[in-house]
């Protein structure tokens, strides 16, 4: 990885927590660089009344999007959810999970947390659409695709505070909480539930960051900006 990035004429990241960690590892400082950011798609804008009526789930629910392994913080979901139907067990949110791997669901949970199998991949975008909150509790992002979705289907998210990228979107944004504790979990979690002008304020500032910054149009050109740049600099060598 040293030797990589000592050849390259140049480097793409996409948050400025990746670039922080890269620039800390490797001796990239007089290198040019670019904050790409990920592409985000318009037609990820997804269907509630589908979802609901496909999968049957009438009731609101949380939802996680991702691998169900301890780095997504799939199982630390589990263990925090449960803790906030205990601290407020007449709400009625339940969890919906969806993605490959499976996590233990304690028995007080099984009528609380739904592993749902979906039809076609798709109906993600119908779950983002539907649920109340997105939840990314995952240690280790680079970008967060997931977070860019859920925003433009005008959903708040609480995110890891552990995790400096999803941490760094959710401040840049006003788009969403986070938690670094239980006890932050459980109350981000309550205030979303119990603020509906709140919840609705940081749907609007996620929408707002997406489109401002990382719809595919954007990525695309800062990318081709940053090319040009550097054949400006010195002709690019051939490839033939």
């Amino acid at each position: 990885m040293q030797k990589m990035f000592e050849r390259v004429r140049g480097c793409l990241f996409l948050s400025p927590p990746e670039r922080d960690l890269a620039t800390a590892l490797y001796a990239i400082q007089d290198k040019p660089n670019l904050m790409l950011g990920g592409g985000v798609s318009r037609d990820c804008i997804g269907d509630a009344s589908r979802f609901r009526q496909l999968y049957g789930l009438g009731r609101p629910f949380a939802l996680y999007v991702g691998r169900k392994v301890p780095g997504k913080g799939a199982d630390l979901l589990i263990n925090y959810f449960g803790i906030y139907r205990k601290a407020y067990p007449t709400d009625p949110l339940c969890l919906v999970m969806i993605g490959r791997g499976s996590v233990e669901i304690p028995a007080e949970l099984r009528s609380h947390v739904f592993e749902i199998e979906l039809e076609n991949w798709r109906h993600v975008f119908d779950a983002m659409a539907a649920c109340e909150i997105l939840i990314q509790p995952s240690f280790f992002e680079s970008f967060s695709l997931v977070l860019m979705e859920a925003w433009l289907n005008r959903r708040p998210v609480i995110v890891n505070g552990e995790c400096e990228v999803t941490r760094y979107h959710v401040l840049e944004s006003n788009g969403g909480l986070y938690f670094t504790n239980v006890g932050e979990f459980v109350e981000a979690l309550h205030l979303v539930r119990t603020r509906s002008g709140l919840a609705l304020a940081l749907a609007s500032a996620g929408e707002r960051y997406v489109r401002s910054r990382y719809l595919w149009y954007h990525t695309a050109y800062r990318m081709h900006q940053f090319v040009l740049s550097l054949t400006r600099e010195r002709p690019m060598p051939s490839c033939g």
